[in-house]
């Protein structure tokens, strides 16, 4: 006949399965890390000045002139400079270009 099953049994067998388990699932390595590529081969890093001060105008001019060495030859070849603002928003400033900004880029190119 079949063996009886307590509760105390039932309670002690379930308390006991996921420690036996942890073993078994323990020795189990996480799956690689999944690196995705590119979309576009990165062929060189961007360029990035910072630069920390008060005055919008004169941080932009700064921030152009510490990487004044790898602008340059780009302006040496072109006859015009177009230069977009972002014009989001009239009512939030934070969605428009400041203009202090556009000052600082024109500061820098007027003597070019």
């Amino acid at each position: 006949m079949a063996e009886k099953f307590s509760r105390r049994g039932f309670l002690g067998w379930a308390a006991a399965t996921p420690v036996a388990s942890s073993g078994i699932l323990g020795a189990q390595q996480a799956p690689a890390r999944y690196e995705p590529q590119p979309v576009f081969p990165v062929e060189r890093r961007a360029t990035v000045s910072l630069v920390k001060g008060e005055q919008r105008r004169k941080l932009i001019h700064d921030a152009l002139e510490a990487i004044d060495d790898q602008i340059r030859p780009l302006l040496k070849r072109k006859k015009y400079v177009v230069i977009k603002p972002n014009n989001v928003s009239t009512v939030n400033q934070l969605a428009a270009t400041h203009a202090d900004t556009l000052r600082g880029i024109l500061d820098y190119l007027a003597p070019r």
